[in-house]
C-alpha cells in the first residue's frame, strides 16, 4: 500500500472518530432512550454538541476533497514523495483541527484547516503540472 493510501485510512479513522465523539456527546445531552429513537423531536443541541456536529460537517467536506484526489494519484502512477508529504500533513492538519475545533479555539483551527489546504494544493500541483 503506498504512503498515500494509508494516510487516506487514518484520515478515514480520524473521521470515524470525530464522529463516534459526536455521537456520544449527543447521547449524554438528551440520553440513551431518546438518541435511539426516531430522533424526530430532539431539543436543539448545546454547545459543545453543536461545535462536534460541525466539526463532523467540516470532515466530511474535507475527506470529500482529499479522497478523489489521493486515488486519482495513486491511479496515475504520480505519487512521489511530494504526495507523499502532503498526505501527512494533511493529517496532521486534520488532527489539528478536529481537537481544536472540539476545543472552540478559532485562530489555530484555521491555521490547521489551511495547512490542510495547503496540503491539498500540493497534490493538485502534482496532478496538473
Amino acid at each position: 500500500m503506498t504512503v498515500e493510501l494509508a494516510v487516506l485510512v487514518y484520515v478515514t479513522l480520524v473521521l470515524f472518530a470525530v464522529i463516534a465523539i459526536g455521537a456520544t456527546v449527543r447521547v449524554l445531552e438528551v440520553g440513551i432512550v431518546a438518541a435511539a429513537g426516531a430522533r424526530d423531536q430532539l431539543p436543539d443541541p448545546g454547545r459543545f454538541c453543536a461545535r462536534a456536529d460541525r466539526n463532523v460537517r467540516n470532515h466530511i467536506e474535507g475527506l470529500a476533497l482529499f479522497a478523489p484526489l489521493i486515488l486519482a494519484v495513486v491511479l496515475s502512477g504520480a505519487a512521489n514523495d511530494v504526495t507523499a508529504l502532503a498526505a501527512q500533513i494533511y493529517l496532521g492538519a486534520r488532527i489539528a483541527h478536529a481537537a481544536l475545533y472540539l476545543l472552540g479555539v478559532p485562530w489555530l483551527r484555521t491555521i490547521a484547516w489551511l495547512v490542510g489546504a495547503v496540503a491539498l494544493i500540493m497534490i493538485v500541483f502534482v496532478l496538473l503540472v
